[in-house]
């Protein structure tokens, strides 16, 4: 039928057909003819499609024979229509590069890595193929590395981002240079994690040998070494692995000035292991020979009492150090120089004088010794404790004692409550019955100041006294003291004695009669003055303080606020324990001592509840008594070194200060006094499986004493600022006078003292 047609009618049905197909169509035909610069394709339309060889997108070199075949399908876009010719110009490029060209325009927006072929080298750079696009590869994004010839890298496949596409322009940049980069970048950091890891790995494997060997050490071993470090305050030394510290005192039972004076960085050394912490890895080394210690060595060959030979190694100025022999020090205080008054230590000895002293206080296993120059030349003196009074309305019988010394005049010290009350008025009027003259001096502040003393002073020369009957608490007693002393050395200030502690010749008459059971000041060789203007205490110390008679009357202590009875009661008993922890004790120390603290634990509380009754009173007064003989033969400790330099900052009662600090003090000195407070705590019904246990308890019932009594657990007055200031003081007043268990520094005092701060818990 169709060949029926008319040529109109067939011209007709072309132009339907074409008016079906557009410019920019996708159509599909059959190879029906191979040119050398065209395929000619049927198409379902009935008209021919033309290819151009410029539109096929052959390989570069490549010819159409090759690359198609007849009847292979080709698909492209129409890119014109001829009405005239009836033919169709078809362009297969343009149909892959619509599809490159979303490619290109997705790589650039998700910023993916495309591969490019290099094909030509310019001077700026390189054109470069991705499929059916030509673009461009600026020089500087060719490689990370400058490039000098571009044409090194024509024909290589080059991994690359898209910097830009801009078909209009056809203008399309991609970068190698950034590919490469980030290449680089990962190998890098593929290179440092394998790095890191090794390193990891080695450090696990030496930490793992550290721990090893840190565990493999033991207490008291000598170990092998090498000086790795050189400080100020020792060496570290490498053990093989893990370093210890040498300290400047454990490199020689010798004195060392400095440690490069003993070792050099580099020295391999034996090194003996004193201690290994685990929770602070820390490990303390010691080049000295524990079995050489000069201390044990020179135990076996002296003892109190002892005259030995030492020489001066550096002089202080309150007394020297001497060497009695290689690693072993003592100290010779100013006092015990001479009989007589010694202004500079250098008026006696000097460094480098080799004396010969009398030893007075020795402990081998805290290291310290002292030594008495006077000691070798002083008479035997008179045993005072004949002279003590006991009892009940005990007063009375001073004016016995005091006719036959025959002396013209007498000065009363008390204070002015006393007087007011007329407490004292029967013992007026037996001193007016025997003729006897007195003056009164009642004065006396809470804590004695420096003015006081001086006034003291002043009023008893003025009004030609010859003897002192002092009748108070602790405050009164250690004024009288201060003043007779002063009264002995005219020649100097008050201020003077108290800062250099000097106390030239004997007191005179001197009678105490303490109106309160704490201080121990009736039979103490001390006395405690307040400077209110630079804030501290001064300790007056020396034999000759000791008040000539002590009269205890328990009379005058009945009407004692109970508050009163509280804080002198822990006072003494603060005196008692210190004394009998303390290094320098001995038999009389010990019986003394453990007396007083098994009295005051019995007494202290049912007077503090009952201040009328007489027993209590005198049971009180006698174990204070036996507290203040104690610290005279041994010493206060830290409990009081601290307690002076707080009372005379914040003005607070000495025995309350004591009271709080000695539970405190007693815990920071740990294991050196275990076996000591474990016998206390036999002593005073304190029971418990272990020693260490008792002392736990005897602590833990000091605190419940101090509640009982109404005593606060902490000192919240002080201030963190003046915590350094108390800390140096009391180091300074400890060391190296106060026999304590163990030797602080600076730092723990500053330790102790924040834990006094912030109190204790019950």
């Amino acid at each position: 039928m169709e060949n029926n047609l008319t040529m109109q009618e067939l011209l007709d049905m072309q132009e339907q057909e074409l008016s079906k197909i557009n410019v920019d169509d996708e159509i599909t035909g059959r190879v029906v003819k191979i040119n050398h610069d065209s395929l000619v394709l049927s198409l379902e339309v009935g008209f021919d499609g033309v290819v151009p060889a410029s539109e096929l997108n052959l390989e570069r070199g490549q010819d159409i024979e090759e690359a198609y075949k007849i009847d292979d399908e080709v698909t492209g876009i129409i890119t014109n229509i001829s009405y005239k010719d009836a033919t169709i110009k078809i362009s297969v490029l343009k149909l892959e590069q619509r599809s490159d060209l979303k490619e290109l325009i997705d790589a650039l927006e998700e910023r993916k890595v495309i591969n490019v072929h290099a094909y030509k080298a310019l001077d700026r750079g390189l054109y470069v193929q991705y499929k059916s696009y030509t673009m461009f590869m600026p020089i500087s994004q060719i490689d990370t590395k400058f490039v000098k010839d571009t044409s090194e890298y024509v024909g290589r496949d080059l991994d690359a981002y898209v910097k830009e596409v801009n078909p209009r322009k056809n203008r399309i940049i991609v970068s190698h240079r950034e590919v490469a980069q980030e290449v680089l970048d990962a190998e890098r950091k593929e290179r440092r994690a394998k790095i890191k890891a090794e390193r990891e790995a080695e450090r696990a494997k030496i930490k793992a040998e550290r721990e090893a060997l840190f565990a493999s050490l033991v207490e008291g071993e000598k170990r092998k070494g090498k000086v790795t470090n050189i400080m100020p305050y020792g060496a570290f030394i490498d053990l093989g692995g893990v370093e210890g510290l040498a300290h400047i005192n454990n490199l020689s039972w010798t004195r060392v000035e400095s440690v490069e004076s003993v070792l050099n960085v580099g020295d391999e050394v034996e090194v003996f292991v004193q201690s290994v912490d685990p929770e602070t890895k820390r490990i303390a080394l010691a080049l000295k020979d524990p079995d050489q210690d000069p201390w044990k060595l020179i135990a076996d060959e002296v003892s109190v009492g002892s005259v030995v030979e030492a020489t001066v190694l550096r002089i202080i100025e309150k007394g020297a150090f001497l060497q009695v022999k290689e690693g072993v020090e003592a100290y010779l205080p100013i006092g015990e120089l001479s009989e007589g008054r010694v202004n500079k230590v250098e008026d006696v000895v000097n460094v480098g004088d080799t004396v010969k002293a009398a030893i007075i206080k020795f402990n081998a296993d805290n290291k310290r010794m002292m030594l008495s120059i006077r000691e070798l030349t002083r008479e035997p003196e008179e045993d005072l404790s004949q002279y003590m009074s006991v009892g009940d309305d005990t007063i009375g019988n001073i004016g016995d004692v005091l006719k036959e010394k025959h002396l013209n005049r007498y000065m009363v010290v008390t204070t002015v409550g006393f007087i007011k009350r007329g407490t004292l008025q029967p013992f007026f009027e037996r001193l007016d019955q025997s003729n006897i003259a007195y003056s009164i001096f009642q004065d006396v502040k809470p804590d004695p100041e420096i003015s006081d003393v001086e006034n003291l002073k002043e009023y008893y020369i003025n009004e030609g006294c010859q003897g002192l009957i002092a009748i108070g608490g602790g405050s009164v007693i250690d004024c009288s003291k201060a003043a007779l002393a002063c009264v002995q050395s005219s020649h100097l200030n008050v201020k003077k004695v108290l800062e250099t502690g000097r106390v030239s010749k004997p007191l005179p008459l001197f009678i105490a009669v303490p109106t309160t059971a704490g201080t121990g000041s009736e039979v103490t060789a001390g006395a405690v003055i307040t400077d209110p203007i630079r804030k501290r205490k001064y300790a007056l110390s020396h034999l000759f303080l000791i008040p000539k008679y002590a009269v205890l009357d328990a009379s005058l202590l009945t009407t004692l606020p109970p508050k009163m009875t509280a804080y002198t009661g822990m006072d003494a008993l603060t005196h008692a324990i210190e004394a009998y922890i303390n290094h320098f004790n001995n038999r009389k120390t010990n019986e003394y001592a453990l007396e007083a603290i098994q009295s005051i634990f019995q007494y202290l509380i049912p007077s503090f509840e009952d201040g009328s009754n007489i027993t209590y009173r005198l049971e009180l007064l006698e174990a204070s008594y036996k507290a203040g003989v104690a610290i005279t033969n041994n010493y206060i400790g830290y409990v009081h070194a601290i307690a002076h330099g707080i009372g005379g900052m914040y003005h607070l009662q000495h025995g309350m200060i004591n009271a709080i600090i000695l539970p405190i003090v007693l815990e920071e000195y740990g294991d050196t006094i275990t076996k000591k407070l474990a016998h206390i705590a036999d002593i005073v019904g304190i029971t418990g499986h272990t020693d260490q246990q008792k002392a736990e308890y005897f602590i833990k019932k000091l605190k419940e004493i101090n509640r009982t009594l109404g005593i606060p657990t902490s000192i919240s007055e002080i201030q963190d600022s003046d915590i350094h200031y108390l800390a140096i003081g009391a180091e300074k007043e400890g060391n190296p006078t106060y026999p304590t268990p163990v030797t602080w520094d600076v730092e723990r005092f500053e330790k102790v003292i924040r834990k006094i701060q912030q109190g204790y818990s019950v």
